[in-house]
């Protein structure tokens, strides 16, 4: 459709282009983006049509956020009650949430700690998370949570035992540098600055390993109306009351953007129920498999006399290709013969499934969730039960016992929190204290991992969890495995 110079003009403050087929939206509220969207859906009309005529015929009226146009009547109040009453209709009132896609929010969620980053970053898969890095700066001494329900005495006893920590991850991070200076070289044409900042960032890696999960942690967080509708119910469900109240005060600031789409958003009980019952269930008293990272469950194949070329018939099946043409195997590597470091690999390889239990650290746990892009975990709770883990460098340093100090003291106060306020004592177990958790996931999932995992940049534990991993799928599907390794 051809504009006039007059609608030209009007569009022009909203969408990039008005001659293309493709083109930006802005200076919109979110919820009037997503109505707009949802006429399209029933409209022949274009976007920028539909958009055109109601502005025109004030079905629903919008204006530029920077300036006011008011010679043509527009106000940004009429927008945002139209467009309530229209989700209030069709997005709450006959269940069409879809719509709510296409309303984004950016929120920053400050001061939480790390145990309330975790559950938030794993609520729902499609939100989007930068998050404070313990691995680049240094935590500033008596930012942790305090939880509200403790009384005056284990009140002060969780202040003292937070500020332990923090002293002796500060004499860790000053010994470790000394250390690290003493053992590693200048790269060439490596300025002193340069050098010094990266021996800096090594000791602040190894020393959070004594720092409890109530430190505070910053995250920056977008996502769609839905998935944060999605992601509010299951955190306002949860029994850890700092989770409840962050999902209160999330739902409260996103409100201010979207103001009907994730109103409706609360407890759900039988979340609640649920998680009260696997709590009550009793958990296996031992971890048989302390000593390894991680343990390969199941996978496809698994029982079958040829675990991988059952696997590759599944994949040549998946794509409707005649199994006789090819050999599965040179089938296969036409398929990932030129997959770059930086490519996605091709869909298909989703099909193919691996099971693993994990038993990795709180800071390795951290790295594990962030940036996966299709893996779901079940987790337990944090605790102290199942080992803990000294970084190679602390060992090597001789400062092993500046760890063991600051776990024998989590161990005591977590055991004393679990007769006096169970609920809280997630709260004292610190970085290096192991944690189990159940993953699954695909082979496309595979290539990601190992790409951004295994790379030079990578966190030593997560590294080294990354090579057991493939050496365990390894034994089963050598194939892939082997072209996995060609990509790094």
């Amino acid at each position: 459709m051809a504009f006039s110079k007059e609608e030209e003009r009007i569009l022009s403050r909203y969408v990039s282009n008005t001659d293309k087929d493709i083109y930006s939206i802005f200076n919109l509220p979110e919820e009037v983006i997503a109505v707009i969207f949802a006429y399209v859906s029933r409209s022949p009309k274009s976007f920028r049509e539909n958009l055109l005529s109601l502005i025109q015929g004030k079905e629903v009226e919008v204006k530029d956020l920077m300036t006011v146009f008011s010679d043509e009547g527009i106000t940004l109040e009429t927008a945002k009650d139209k467009a309530k009453r229209f989700h209030e209709k069709w997005v709450v009132g006959y269940g069409h949430s879809s719509v709510a896609e296409h309303a984004c929010i950016h929120l920053g969620v400050e001061k939480i700690s790390r145990l309330a980053s975790a559950e938030l970053e794993l609520a729902v898969r499609f939100l989007s998370f930068t998050e404070y890095s313990q691995r680049y700066q240094r935590p500033v001494r008596g930012d942790f949570f305090i939880p509200d329900s403790l009384n005056s005495g284990m009140k002060n006893k969780f202040i003292e035992f937070n500020n332990f920590t923090y002293d002796q991850y500060a004499l860790l991070n000053e010994k470790l540098v000394s250390y690290l200076k003493s053992k590693l070289d200048k790269d060439k044409d490596e300025s002193d600055r340069a050098f010094d900042s990266r021996v800096e960032k090594i000791a602040f890696e190894d020393a959070r390993y004594v720092l409890p999960l109530s430190v505070f942690t910053n995250l920056g967080m977008t996502g769609n109306a839905r998935a944060i509708e999605e992601a509010l119910i299951k955190l306002l469900s949860s029994p850890v009351k700092e989770v409840r109240k962050m999902a209160e005060a999330i739902k409260q600031e996103g409100t201010a953007v979207v103001p009907v789409l994730i109103k409706y958003a609360n407890e759900n009980e039988y979340l609640k129920a649920a998680s009260d019952k696997i709590s009550s269930m009793k958990k296996s008293s031992q971890c048989t498999e302390c000593d390894s990272s991680c343990t390969l469950m199941d996978y496809t194949g698994r029982g079958e006399k040829d675990p991988e070329d059952y696997a590759l018939s599944i994949i040549l099946k998946a794509l409707s290709v005649d199994e006789n043409d090819d050999d599965r195997k040179e089938a296969y590597s036409k398929i990932v013969e030129k997959i770059g470091k930086h490519d996605y690999p091709a869909d298909v390889l989703r099909h193919i499934t691996y099971n693993v239990k994990f038993n990795v650290s709180e800071a390795c746990w951290h790295q594990l969730l962030r940036h996966n892009r299709e893996i779901c975990f079940s987790y337990q709770d944090p605790t102290v039960e199942n080992r803990y883990i000294i970084p190679p460098n602390i060992r090597d340093a001789g400062l092993s016992d500046v760890v063991k100090k600051v776990i024998e003291k989590s161990n005591a106060f977590y055991d004393e929190l679990m007769k006096e306020a169970p609920e809280l004592a997630v709260y004292v177990v610190t970085n290096a204290h192991k944690r189990r958790i159940f993953g699954t996931f695909s082979l496309w999932e595979l290539y990601h991992f190992i790409n951004i995992r295994m790379s030079e940049h990578a966190q030593w534990e997560i590294q080294d969890l990354s090579k057991e991993l493939l050496d365990q799928i390894r034994k089963h599907h050598p194939f892939f495995v082997e072209k996995i390794e060609e990509r790094k």
